[in-house]
């Protein structure tokens, strides 16, 4: 009878069962994606291929959240069953045991396409964000796209909302989605007809001005601080206050090189108890905020990895090993798409997506780098420079808090294959500060440097694998990148400070940069002496 019912009606339901990893599926949820039900259920992953491709981001990250931190699911999304586009509503909620942690989540899928045919809605889904009405990360790209091949100038702000997951903590999700609901409105009254405003992610919203400039994002900007400063969020007679971080860009470009100076802008902003605003390098008022030195823009959009050195009786230098950009030599075809995996980490305050794996993977320079400096600089052996690395891979290091804070950070990333979920985790679960890590295949790798099996970047017990994987996943990094791979000897950056000559990593590298600059506001550099 349950099966006829939910074939009749189109729906089905699921349970997922966290400590044991179990999924159940009703008959209807089978039947509603076109799926085998004597099968087992397939994973989020292979889910997600039936998805469609511009509403699973959408998916993954609802799926993450109620994974992870109990949040309810309530998405509309389509997929490809037999050929023929559906749209699916899907709801569920988390079970959590007395220690807080989630013991089982649950919930149903519908197939409401016809209900949306009906109703004209079906190409809406695709640019709308369901939870607040608003223009998804999908509609707000297409419309930059479309301001920028027309060469329009645009205004782009940014918003983060400060002490949300306060109120989804203290008064439940479906408080926290009233919040977001109100927010989208107060958002749209203090726009223009003319302007777009979307919730690109989770608390993250984007208004964009066509033809606006600098005056009228820092005037939108100030609007919205009013707006945070004076009122109070909530619903069922809690209210709650909030804050709001900014991020302001304008002027003309791609749609990903303006949204990446905007996320840039928000990035440098810092909560203090009142909304914290930040401009990108083009806008031209509050720039007592941004006045940094051009030294410092530059090194801004590099990275770095160096040795420091200071041989006796010798000027100090900087041995310069950061990645380089792969595909020296390569001829790509159309039909090779590189293997990358979306994957948010949630900053406090931010989330920002990376896409990792394969795909991501640059040329390394860390082992030429360490080589160079033993063979230029070394006095011992190599094979007891490494000895103690290896003792330590060997028989564990242990993870300090500090670590163990940035391992949270990044799990995610590092558990997407068995291989690095291995390495952080112990016979009890997730390693956490105070635990023993092991890593032999480091230990492995270690002693084949000592022996003098590994001597640069082509040798074949480090070259092959990477190259396998390279070739097996469409990686970029070829051959000819590791062969033309070069460490840079570059003259160090030089601050003068009480005396003090301090030698710092020089640009292309930002950190040096960034502590020099650090230095001269903190301790400007005494006047030269006047000739008077």
């Amino acid at each position: 009878m349950l099966t006829e019912i939910e074939d009749f009606a189109r729906v089905g339901s699921w349970q997922y069962h966290p400590d044991t990893g179990k999924a159940i599926w009703s008959h209807g949820y089978y039947r509603i994606l076109g799926l085998d039900p004597t099968e087992p259920p397939p994973s989020d992953d292979e889910l997600l291929t039936l998805v469609h491709p511009e509403d699973r981001e959408t998916v993954r990250i609802a799926y993450e959240r109620a994974d992870v931190e109990g949040e309810a699911l309530d998405i509309l999304y389509r997929v490809r069953v037999d050929g023929v586009e559906r749209m699916i509503h899907e709801r569920g909620r988390g079970e959590r045991s007395p220690d807080g942690r989630i013991r089982r989540s649950f919930g149903t899928v519908q197939d409401v396409t016809e209900q949306f045919r009906a109703e004209g809605r079906v190409a809406e889904l695709s640019w709308t964000d369901p939870l607040t009405g608003l223009a998804n990360r999908d509609a707000a790209r297409r419309v930059l796209e479309e301001l920028s091949a027309e060469e329009a100038q645009v205004a782009l702000l940014h918003l983060d909302l400060v002490r949300f997951r306060e109120i989804n903590s203290a008064a439940g999700l479906q408080a926290g989605d009233a919040v977001l609901r109100q927010v989208a409105s107060a958002l749209g009254l203090l726009t223009g007809p003319g302007d777009t405003v979307a919730r690109v992610a989770g608390d993250h919203f984007l208004i964009i001005r066509p033809g606006g400039d600098e005056n009228d994002a820092v005037a939108l900007a100030a609007s919205l601080h009013r707006t945070f400063r004076k009122r109070s969020w909530g619903t069922d007679g809690r209210e709650f206050t909030l804050g709001c971080r900014l991020g302001l860009t304008a002027g003309t470009g791609s749609a990903e090189k303006l949204l990446e100076r905007g996320e840039t802008a928000l990035a440098y902003t810092r909560y203090e108890g009142e909304t914290q605003v930040w401009q990108d390098q083009m806008s031209r008022q509050m720039r007592h905020r941004a006045d940094f030195s051009p030294r410092f823009r530059r090194a801004l959009a590099n990275g770095d990895l160096f040795l420091m050195l200071h041989p006796p009786g010798a000027d100090s230098a900087v041995l310069d090993f950061f990645v380089n950009t792969p595909g020296l030599g390569a001829s790509p075809t159309e039909d090779e798409e590189p293997e990358f995996t979306p994957v948010t980490l949630r900053y406090p305050g931010k989330e920002q997506v990376f896409h990792v794996g394969p795909g991501s993977v640059a040329v390394p320079g860390a082992l030429a780098g360490f080589l160079h400096a033993h063979r230029d600089h070394g006095r011992a052996d190599i094979a007891t420079v490494v000895a103690p690395a290896i003792e330590l891979a060997r028989t564990g290091a242990v993870l300090e808090p500090i670590q163990a804070t940035v391992l949270d950070l990044v799990r995610e990333i590092m558990s997407l294959t068995e291989e690095c979920s291995r390495l952080i985790s112990t016979p009890r679960g997730h390693a956490v500060a105070g635990d023993l890590l092991h890593n032999e295949d480091f230990a492995r790798f270690l002693r084949r440097v000592g022996e003098g099996e590994i001597t640069s970047l082509t040798s074949l017990p480090f070259a092959d694998p990477l190259l396998d994987l390279m070739t097996h996943t469409s990686g970029h990094v070829t051959p000819e990148d590791l062969a033309r791979y070069e460490v840079m000897l570059r003259e160090p950056l030089h601050v003068e400070r009480n005396g003090y000559l301090i030698d710092l990593n020089p640009p292309p590298a930002f950190g040096g940069v960034i502590v020099a600059e650090a230095l001269e506001r903190l301790a400007p550099p005494p006047p030269p002496p006047s000739d008077r």
